[in-house]
């Protein structure tokens, strides 16, 4: 059990390789539900997940849904990322609560 997760540390967690890595990983797992494109249904699915202190993603939440088959794949894309570069503060790494958009355009 975890004592605190962190929301504002020295130098926070970041996905290996940049911001840049990560759009282009979003990129090629997202897989557009069919009912939702063929229904016409975009948005962006805003979900909350931590960066535990050995970069692993857990606890992922969808804060703000678009439909729910959107809010599935956003999860779905989330849990598939490979461990990020742990949150620190001073030299220790810990857990660090973050949120982040996955947008779904047709």
């Amino acid at each position: 059990m975890r004592a605190y997760v962190y929301d504002s540390v020295d130098i926070p967690p970041h996905f290996p390789g940049g911001d840049g890595a990560m759009v282009r990983f979003i990129n090629n797992q997202r897989r557009y539900p069919s009912e939702a494109y063929h229904a016409g249904v975009e948005g962006r699915v805003v979900c909350s997940f931590i960066v535990e202190s050995d970069g692993a993603i857990s606890n992922i939440e969808v804060v703000r849904s678009v439909e729910p088959t959107l809010d599935a794949e956003a999860k779905r894309v989330i849990s598939s990322m490979p461990a990020w570069e742990a949150g620190r503060i001073n030299d220790n790494t810990v857990p660090v609560y973050c949120i982040l958009a996955i947008p779904f355009r047709l």
